[in-house]
């Protein structure tokens, strides 16, 4: 065993390349008995090959609508899933001295790898296996021999592997923490809140991606946030105390950007992610200051939309701890700071980042814009100012529908929740139910 992973024994010395088979690499299938085993290099054979070699080492279509759980199957029936045993270091998965895992027997089926209960190795053995696999198979490798048991099973089963620890297994954790919170959270006496958030969950296929539609629409937004937009996985947090990173700060600014557009559309407002507060502050921050109000960065494509007149907003990470709100009124000169920790933990440079770059693209003095208070829920925690903050950018522009949260910690709960399914609801609306009819599972 080494540091670096499991000691896998040293596969076969392959003759020369004088030795090797007279076809030629363009013409001959890489899966060619009489082509194999012929001191081929993985990392330089022509590109076709190395493509028909990753298809060798992949699970077939068949087995991937089978196992592992189905992409279409709800988060609340993934925590359901059962899944083989898994370890966890390489000490729960002590392999004998000399073992080789892969073997040139091809007595093997695929459908071993759905009615057998194998011990899936841990993360770091996978990976040294995947990153021999290629050239392994190319050295005449047909199978994957279990140690102990010495049971054969297809090359993809690393691909199945490799799914079960990296993707299936911290999604089914992170879920199943989510759905103890909500029962926890029932047990307050919130059941139809909790009621109204399964019900959404349960049409909420684990798989995929929330598109942040409103955020990422104009040329300024491509920074901060995947074109795809972020996983599913990442909505787990709503249904916990854990404190929101910018990639959830920007799901909520796009909520409150997608409902000013739908509700008042009169209302023009540029959304700053947390990519382009980010780099306001670092630019305000740097010395000496050479930023170019008329370049074609992304932050400075944002600075000259604000010429137009239009309103902008957006959440700044203050103190390297903190989340607070800020609202510029162009026209009225005027920007409006909000603090959920009520002003204790208030960063100066904030408002002062935020006048020097709006003045300097809009051409006026460095004090010609007003800072003032934004109206703002003073939370009574440690964790709910990302949620507080773009709250208070919601109550600005829209009042009506849009309350202060109350700072009551339990409240706050319920706020998250709401967040949750508003996110949800907005993206069935624009893709539908994102869970569809799956085939039976097997488990």
């Amino acid at each position: 065993m080494t540091k670096s992973g499991p000691r896998i024994s040293p596969r076969h010395k392959p003759p020369s390349r004088a030795q090797s088979h007279s076809l030629s690499m363009d013409t001959t299938p890489a899966d060619d008995p009489s082509w194999r085993k012929n001191g081929h290099q993985y990392k330089d054979v022509p590109p076709a090959v190395q493509t028909h070699v990753r298809g060798k080492l992949k699970l077939t279509l068949l087995l991937r609508g089978l196992y592992p759980p189905h992409p279409k199957l709800s988060v609340v029936n993934l925590v359901k899933f059962t899944h083989p045993p898994m370890a966890d270091t390489i000490a729960d998965y002590k392999i004998p001295t000399g073992h080789n895992f892969f073997s040139e027997d091809d007595n093997h089926s695929d459908l071993d790898l759905l009615t057998s209960e194998i011990t899936v190795p841990p993360p770091s053995i996978i990976s040294a296996l995947v990153s021999q696999a290629r050239q392994r198979y190319l050295d005449g490798a047909e199978s994957i021999i279990l140690p102990w048991t010495g049971q054969l099973y297809p090359l993809s089963v690393l691909e199945l592997w490799t799914e079960l620890q990296v993707v299936v297994r911290p999604n089914m954790e992170a879920w199943a923490k989510g759905l103890k919170w909500l029962t926890d959270l029932e047990s307050k006496g919130f059941r139809k809140e909790v009621e109204k958030t399964l019900k959404l969950l349960d049409t909420l296929a684990w798989t995929g991606h929330i598109p942040l539609s409103a955020l990422h629409s104009g040329p300024g937004y491509s920074v901060g946030g995947s074109s795809v937009g972020d996983p599913i996985l990442s909505l787990t947090r709503y249904l916990s105390r854990d404190w929101f990173t910018s990639q959830h700060i920007d799901q909520m600014l796009d909520l409150v950007l997608h409902d000013v557009q739908q509700n008042n559309p009169s209302q023009a407002i540029e959304m700053m992610t947390t990519a382009i507060t980010t780099e306001i502050l670092a630019q305000y921050r740097k010395t000496p200051r050479d930023y170019d109000p008329s370049g074609d960065r992304f932050i400075q494509r944002f600075g000259q939309k604000l010429q137009a007149g239009t309103d902008t907003a957006g959440v700044f990470h203050a103190n390297d701890n903190h989340w607070v709100g800020a609202v510029v009124d162009v026209l009225g000169k005027s920007i409006e700071f909000g603090d959920p920790g009520g002003g204790e933990e208030e960063d100066v440079d904030v408002c002062a980042a935020l006048r020097w770059f709006v003045d300097l693209h809009l051409g006026d003095s460095e004090d010609a814009f007003t800072c003032s208070t934004l109206s703002c829920t003073e939370q009574r925690d440690s964790h709910n100012c990302g949620l507080y903050a773009p709250n208070a950018i919601a109550h600005k522009f829209l009042p009506d529908r849009h309350n202060l949260i109350s700072a009551d910690v339990d409240l706050g709960d319920i706020g998250r929740l709401v967040s949750l399914r508003q996110i949800i609801t907005k993206f069935h609306k624009s893709h539908g139910s994102s869970v569809k009819a799956a085939p039976a599972m097997i488990s």
